[in-house]
């Protein structure tokens, strides 16, 4: 369980209003003087300015704010600002050298291991399928198996793609069992942010042993299998690097019998990684300012939202509960809710994927607003908080 913090809910409120783009717009001129600014509020007044009920301020804080209160909760309301402003600049701008501009993406699926069997006869039909940027394409089935050999390289060409679209862009690698007459089952997926791979030498991610997660059923945990891959993504200016794969073969082969059963699998992930299992907790408070997306055909300037927040990250994802707002005011909604979002550790996935969504019953979800976290600076706030 966790305890509301007010200060941080608005600081929190404040950031994520500054970093996704969502300003609050003055629906007033401010009337008050100075003196204003040091004039103390009722518990009422409190409630109507920090949208919490009389009761929750009676009990997380005191009914009243001195004159200094006021001023340091100003105060820290504009460091928060500027902090939220600056992280979204650098989430922008990035340390990337993408530029936009059309790019190749190849992804060569070369074998996989010790595949979880979704047949009653203890094997599989694995096929792979690869999408990016909402485009999808698939390797052959191979029939009853656990551990076989794709080498099909799979092309995308993506013409046009702006800076933020490329730098956001995911491979999302999924290994299927096919079924002919039932829904095909996962065995597992991987991900990886196509700006990591690109920032690598030669725009490439080399014959990498991944593990597979099954992210739809709770009763398999840890990794469903392996993948061997190569991965590579090749922007304006950038040449791909030759491989001498007959010498790789043999070096390949001399150090797989130096290891042992499922050798070579220590090249990158495998049975031998030590796989741990973390947790992304994202604390969510509260919206300000959201736009009407569902417009009233009777009353002016009114409508409603049915809101709710979507976090994604590393091919699992995770929402809250959808709430309604409606009517001519401000569309506020209050959540007030903390997602747990299971991570098996190592992953390659760095970009965390927060999303404001209407849900719609009858047509698609409508995107409101996205921003955008690295999952290793993360980690490494985190760590610096722990040992100071």
């Amino acid at each position: 369980s966790w305890i509301y913090d007010r200060k941080y809910a608005r600081s929190l409120r404040g950031m994520m209003a500054a970093a996704t783009g969502i300003r609050r717009t003055k629906q007033k001129a401010r009337a008050e003087d100075d003196d204003s600014k040091n004039k103390t509020h009722s518990s009422e007044e409190l409630a109507l300015l920090t949208g919490v009920e009389s009761e929750e301020l009676a009990e997380y804080a005191p009914a009243q704010l001195s004159t200094k209160e006021q001023e340091e909760l100003d105060e820290q309301r504009e460091n928060r600002k500027m902090m939220a402003e600056r992280v979204e600049d650098d989430l922008i701008r990035g340390n990337s050298n993408m530029v936009a501009g059309d790019y190749q993406i190849q992804v060569h699926v070369i074998e996989a291991r010790d595949l979880n069997a979704e047949d009653l006869n203890g094997l599989s039909d694995p096929y792979v399928r690869v999408k990016i940027l909402g485009r999808s394409k698939k390797t052959r089935v191979i029939r009853k198996v656990t551990s076989c050999v794709f080498d099909e390289t799979l092309y995308f060409n993506l013409s046009a793609l702006s800076k933020k679209q490329i730098e956001e862009a995911v491979v999302e690698i999924q290994c299927y069992d096919y079924d002919t007459f039932t829904a095909h089952d996962l065995i597992g997926i991987a991900t990886f942010d196509c700006k990591a791979v690109h920032a690598l030498p030669d725009h490439e991610l080399y014959h990498h042993w991944t593990g597979l997660i099954d992210t739809k059923s709770k009763n398999d945990n840890g990794y469903q299998g392996f993948l061997k891959l190569s991965i590579t993504v090749l922007g304006p200016g950038d040449a791909q690097k030759f491989h001498d794969l007959d010498k790789e073969y043999l070096e390949e082969q001399a150090l797989e019998e130096k290891e042992d059963a499922l050798g070579g699998l220590s090249l990158g992930s495998g049975p031998s990684i030590d796989e741990h299992l973390n947790f992304l907790v994202v604390y969510i408070w509260e919206a300000e300012d959201l736009p009407k997306m569902d417009p009233s055909f009777f009353f002016k300037d009114a409508g409603s939202i049915e809101a709710y927040v979507k976090v994604e990250f590393a091919g699992n994802s995770i929402h809250t509960s959808t709430v309604n707002i409606s009517g001519r005011g401000n569309m506020a909604p209050v959540f007030n809710e903390e997602l747990w979002l299971p991570v098996i550790e190592p992953t390659k996935a760095k970009r965390i994927t927060l999303g404001m969504w209407d849900y719609n019953t009858f047509s698609p979800h409508a995107p409101v607003a996205h921003l955008y976290f690295d999952y290793d600076e993360l980690k490494r706030n985190e760590a610096a908080n722990r040992s100071s």
